[in-house]
């Protein structure tokens, strides 16, 4: 009886023992993730390229870009473009998050009759607001019709970019 007594006693100090060790142990951290956020930060007025191929006394169109689709998107409407007619946007694409990117800007809903000379079809953005800047040139062609409406978007996809240190 007395080694019963004190086996339950000393499994009763190591079960109570066992529970105030758990219990004192914390564990404090914090984890963090990082975000991507490319965007167009801005794009410009379509200034007029050369035209020397287009007839000037025609050359009467109106144009406009606009950043839509949370920031995502270049939409771009010509109107009353002539044979010939040039117009030249600069843009800038940023990295909002903190996450390095590789993008790609492509040209959607064109139409026949326009050629485009995107110099920064793709590149690399590091993260906290590393920027680049683009040009957008647009051609009308010579086959359009006189006093042609347009409208076309540029939209940015992107990806994390993976680059070892």
């Amino acid at each position: 009886m007395f080694i019963w007594i004190m086996l339950t006693l000393a499994l009763g100090m190591i079960g109570v023992g066992a529970a105030a060790w758990q219990e004192g142990i914390e564990i404090f951290g914090v984890v963090s993730t990082g975000d991507i956020d490319p965007v167009f930060i801005s794009v410009g007025t379509g200034e007029r390229g050369d035209t020397s191929s287009a007839s000037a006394s025609i050359i009467d169109s109106s144009v406009n870009a606009s950043i839509i689709n949370n920031e995502k998107t270049i939409f771009i409407s010509i109107e009353g473009a002539c044979p010939g007619e040039v117009f030249n946007f600069d843009y800038t694409i940023a990295n909002r998050g903190s996450v390095p990117v590789s993008f790609n800007t492509l040209l959607e809903k064109i139409d026949p009759g326009i050629t485009f000379n995107n110099s920064l079809p793709e590149g690399t953005l590091g993260g906290n607001g590393d920027s680049v800047a683009g040009e957008l040139s647009i051609q009308i062609g010579d086959e359009v019709e006189e006093k042609t409406s347009y409208g076309f978007s540029m939209t940015l996809f992107f990806q994390q970019c993976n680059t070892a240190p």
